[in-house]
């Protein structure tokens, strides 16, 4: 054996750790890199979901009374609304008391819409619509006085009487850095100080627009049937695409023979499907779901349309398609994470198991697949991550971008993305700050699901470990 040169052999190791050091700095610097990149992206989604505006009313406040409206009692903000819009109390209370859409509210005992809540005894038994009309604005304006407090009287107010648009917006931090500039802007374009918009500070953000509707105003649009068009795209995915993917996973690592020439087509075709463009996946969801599976009226089978079950006003564009659509895009990614997660699983596993008596699918079932699980839940995390923001495939399967009733299997329906896409698009003042805050809601439910998750995946190292 020759001997090794010191000085050589000294120079060289320097030379590998400044490498180490310098790959470490570098790893460093990118962390740090993404690290301010996300800072920066949620600071700008606060900056539009908080923010100023000022209002313009159909109706001056100053008009509904001689005194201003956050001094009134309960009983005079009561009888502004009994005044000014006896005709939508029964809408009022439907939706911010009883909690129910009017067409039912109206219908049944108030004793039975209203349970728990302070009624008069005269009247509990009776429905709205059998309440005498000239008493009615009167009961139902006293039971909105017995079950809200002054700061809910006083929206309900602004809601139905003042109804109140946005004529401009501000950013969070342009109007605290600048709030003296812009208060100056409105004395120049509003000298007479009792027609001068005010400057308020407006949260975007609100329980409200979980259970609001779309609106044509955004102060009281809503996230809602966006919000349940998305949980259901989301269950449809799960429920497809995970067990079709990890059997498929099985097949290929535990049964598939890797020298035939087929299986290696489909090996190569389910990584390359994991590259291709999610408009893709929008097209053939289009032309499979849709088309040839959807409308016997275009002739298509009628099975994702829901005509082969009885519905008679589907076609096809429903949240069926889309979430099968979904399945179909995330489906290699789950099966090849699935497929490196079962082969990571040592042999010797296979060899006990087999050694105990066991059969194929028993090793597979009780063996490996308890193994694999952490990898598997990895590829589930990142499949649901990517399919909750895809909006390009949605689109091209029929999403609306306008819907009021909650979607159901067969009928039109929206998505998170797709509606933040639609208000960030619009001119009007409020919208593009209205999604800011979705999206805030749509990384709350997308931190939600990985959360559950990585605690399913956490729960099953333990369980290996022990």
């Amino acid at each position: 054996m020759t001997n090794i040169d010191e000085g050589v052999f000294r120079s060289q190791l320097k030379a590998r750790q400044q490498r180490g050091v310098t790959m470490r700095r570098l790893y460093a610097a990118s962390f740090g890199v993404a690290i301010l990149a996300l800072v920066l992206l949620g600071l700008t989604i606060v900056n539009e979901a908080f923010g100023y505006v000022t209002l313009v009313y159909k109706v001056e406040p100053e008009t509904l009374s001689d005194r201003p409206l956050a001094e009134l009692t309960e009983a005079e903000l009561v009888d502004v609304l009994v005044q000014r819009a006896p005709g939508q109390l029964p809408k009022l209370l439907a939706e911010n008391v009883a909690g129910m859409d009017l067409k039912t509210f109206a219908a049944v005992p108030l004793s039975q819409s209203l349970p728990g809540k302070t009624l008069d005894a005269d009247y509990a038994d009776l429905a709205p619509k059998d309440i005498p009309t000239d008493i009615r604005p009167a009961v139902l304006g006293q039971i909105l006085a017995d079950n809200l407090s002054p700061e809910g009287l006083l929206s309900l107010i602004e809601t139905a009487i003042l109804q109140p648009t946005v004529s401009e917006s501000w950013p969070l931090f342009e109007g605290l850095l600048h709030r003296t500039e812009i208060e100056q802007r409105l004395v120049e374009l509003y000298p007479d100080e009792i027609t001068r918009p005010e400057l308020r500070f407006k949260s975007w953000l609100r329980l409200e627009m979980l259970t609001q509707v779309m609106d044509s105003n955004p102060l009281v649009s809503g996230i809602r049937t966006a919000l349940i068009g998305t949980l259901y795209l989301l269950v449809i995915v799960v429920l497809t695409a995970f067990p079709v993917g990890i059997a498929a996973a099985i097949y290929l690592e535990e049964y598939a023979d890797p020298n035939k020439w087929y299986n290696r087509i489909i090996e190569t075709n389910i990584r390359n499907l994991a590259g291709v463009p999610s408009i893709i996946y929008g097209l053939l969801g289009l032309q499979l779901l849709v088309r040839f599976m959807g409308d016997p009226a275009t002739g298509g089978l009628g099975l994702t349309s829901g005509q082969a079950f009885g519905v008679t006003d589907g076609t096809g564009r429903n949240i069926i398609t889309a979430g099968l659509t979904l399945a179909l895009l995330v489906l290699p990614v789950i099966i090849i994470n699935a497929q490196e997660a079962i082969r990571a699983v040592p042999m010797s596993y296979r060899e006990a198991s087999f050694g105990l008596g066991a059969t194929k699918w028993q090793t597979i079932w009780r063996s490996i697949l308890p193994s694999a699980l952490p990898g598997i839940l990895t590829g589930i995390i990142l499949s649901l991550s990517r399919a909750v923001g895809e909006t390009a495939p949605l689109v091209v399967v029929g999403a609306s971008t306008y819907i009021v009733q909650d979607p159901t299997l067969f009928s039109r329906f929206t998505a998170l993305p797709i509606q933040i896409y639609n208000w960030t698009s619009r001119p009007q003042a409020g919208f593009r700050e209205l999604a800011a805050a979705s999206i805030i809601v749509l990384l709350v439910v997308l931190i939600a699901i990985n959360a559950f998750a990585f605690v399913l995946r956490n729960q099953a190292r333990r369980r290996l470990q022990v």
